[in-house]
């Protein structure tokens, strides 16, 4: 299973975007367009968050290997909170480039789902990195691959029992399988003692100086 692994990510990575092929091929032409702006506008937030955990990679596997657990805590704990910010930060930029961009109710809300969707770090906290740093991040690829199949057998029996998908049920469907993944991420997390989000304030070892 090579090619799933966490080591060799090209399947999951391209299972986390699934919907653009289903938009393409299902969703009818002014709907599909004003879909895949909206993929693409919500994009910019893990594209922006993909060299900060670069960055911070090194620094998370050095301390695991060289802190204390409660310390490593401690370091989750001002990461999560730091994605919180950026997340939330990104967030206001793309809805002021959409605002730019997309017009239409349905096109507005479709754009809302599929940020609720890639801003879960902004409930989480940076469950991918985490996961990575306490060896958790080989059921990530499962979760992606698993997620996708989901999403694809949601929309394509909508579109076969009801007619011609819908743009907004897409988007919708997309989020609730990101944030079903974080979320369970971030549960497994809290098994090592690492807590999502803003919640990592809660934690009684965290003191962010």
């Amino acid at each position: 299973m090579r090619w799933i692994s966490a080591d060799r990510p090209l399947l999951p990575g391209l299972a986390a975007y699934i919907d653009v092929p289903i938009a393409v091929y299902l969703l009818e032409g002014s709907s599909a367009q004003a879909y895949l702006i909206a993929r693409a506008l919500t994009c910019i937030v893990p594209v922006a968050l993909t060299p900060i955990g670069w960055r911070l990679w090194p620094v998370v596997a050095r301390a695991a290997d060289t802190l204390s657990f409660s310390a490593v805590q401690a370091i989750a704990a001002r990461i999560n909170l730091g994605y919180v910010l950026i997340t939330g930060a990104l967030g206001v930029l793309v809805l002021w480039l959409a605002s730019q961009f997309l017009r239409g109710d349905q096109s507005v809300q479709v754009l809302h789902w599929l940020l609720l969707g890639q801003c879960a770090p902004l409930l989480f906290g940076a469950t991918g990195l985490l996961m990575r740093a306490f060896g958790r991040d080989a059921i990530i690829p499962l979760l992606r691959i698993g997620g996708a199949l989901c999403l694809s057998v949601t929309i394509v029996s909508a579109h076969l029992l009801k007619g011609p998908a819908d743009g907004l049920l897409l988007a919708q469907a997309t989020a609730a399988v990101q944030l079903t993944i974080a979320a369970t991420c971030a549960l497994l997390l809290t098994q090592r003692g690492v807590w999502p989000g803003l919640t990592a304030l809660a934690q009684p070892r965290i003191r962010l100086r």
